[in-house]
């Protein structure tokens, strides 16, 4: 009977040391894994950073390409413009706001594809010189290069808009 016990015993120790020697083999495998999921994660915000920049270069790029500036000189019967870049992650794509003021009140707003030039909205007001709550509007919406419809509202057109640049 003492060699049955002393058997299982040590058996017993066999089993608590294989065990303690798995319980450590995990423990150490769980901090790598957090390790390299965090070095992951900071390479990953590291290449969207970058991603995010090359966006905001494109964007600014292209606003000069139309002939706008930053400083406030603009081409010929441009009272102002501006733009806003967005890199969205969601959709992988530079995305790219443009609104400009022209002599005569015509606004022009749009949201393209910095890098592909797809424009996926536009919108343009022109008030009536006696009533602005009046004139001539015109709007697209394109999601899709073969969806292009129409939109009634500034406020739709932003709504869109801001589906995108989020």
């Amino acid at each position: 009977m003492k060699i049955i016990c002393a058997v299982l015993l040590v058996a017993l120790a066999g089993v608590g040391w294989w065990l303690r020697t798995e319980v450590d083999a995990t423990r150490r495998q769980a901090a790598e894994i957090q390790r390299l999921t965090a070095k992951l994660a900071d390479k990953s915000r590291e290449e969207e950073f970058k991603l995010q920049q090359k966006c905001a270069t494109e964007a600014q790029q292209k606003f000069h390409r139309l002939g706008y500036s930053e400083t406030g000189v603009q081409p010929q019967d441009v009272l102002g413009a501006d733009y806003q870049s967005h890199y969205n992650t969601a959709q992988n794509r530079c995305f790219m706001t443009l609104e400009v003021t022209m002599t005569g009140g015509l606004q022009s707003m749009g949201l393209f594809d910095a890098l592909e030039n797809r424009t996926y909205a536009q919108y343009d007001w022109l008030p009536e010189k006696d009533d602005v709550s009046k004139g001539f509007r015109d709007c697209h919406l394109t999601p899709t290069s073969t969806d292009d419809r129409r939109c009634i509202s500034e406020q739709e057109y932003r709504a869109f808009v801001a589906h995108y640049m989020e």
